[in-house]
């Protein structure tokens, strides 16, 4: 704080990174608690006001180091229509927040969360109707000190519109009704070529009676 007086402080404020300066009053009687902070380097601010407005600054950097990132180790590679639910597994670490980013490029991506249990197994099911389309999805996990890791593995997962479903339905009828005709002709033509060849042998008698 340089030469600034601290018996003349009216208040502080702190701001971190390109956020908006925050009013940090408990600073006057005690410490600042931060807010979550992402991996990495981050630069904090901080102001001392007086009554008279004026302000001395002091700056800071700190490095929030990572927790191991979670894992998504199952997950459907299709969904057959966006009916379906969606459901995923992984691991992490023991009892912490697994935060979901399920992510369509052009919109807004849909987070939720699952909780691992003891052994860092988790495992949740989205039950909302997601729309068709390409979808990248990775998880990054919350400790309950609040330390957050980096972002795990992508995976990818499409969707199917109920037009394509109905597609494929008649694709696979139109299959089998070729089938059928198929069939059906081979069966006609087996059938006149017989007919041809009693026709044959009639006309052979016939013609061996005259």
């Amino acid at each position: 704080m340089g030469s600034f007086l601290i018996s003349g402080i009216d208040r502080y404020e702190v701001k971190i990174d390109s956020d908006n300066w925050i009013n940090a009053a408990t600073l006057k009687v005690a410490s600042y608690v931060l807010p979550r902070l992402s991996p990495g380097e981050h630069v904090i601010l901080v102001r001392a006001y007086d009554k008279a407005e004026n302000h001395t600054e002091d700056e800071i950097k700190v490095i929030i180091a990572p927790v191991a990132s979670p894992k998504i180790t199952e997950y459907p590679g299709n969904i057959i229509s966006p009916g379906e639910k969606l459901t995923l597994k992984g691991t992490a670490v023991s009892n912490a927040t697994v935060e979901i980013h399920l992510e369509k490029k052009g919109q807004t991506p849909v987070i939720f969360n699952a909780a691992a249990d003891k052994d860092g197994h988790w495992e949740v099911t989205y039950e909302n109707i997601i729309q068709s389309g390409a979808y990248e999805v990775w998880a990054k996990q919350i400790l309950d000190t609040g330390a957050e890791s980096l972002s795990s593995n992508t995976v990818y997962i499409g969707v199917n519109s109920w037009l394509w479903r109905a597609l494929q339905w008649l694709k696979n009828i139109g299959g089998l009704v070729i089938a059928i005709l198929i069939f059906l002709v081979a069966v006609l033509a087996g059938r006149i070529l017989l007919l041809a060849q009693v026709q044959n042998v009639a006309d052979k008698i016939a013609s061996g009676s005259s």
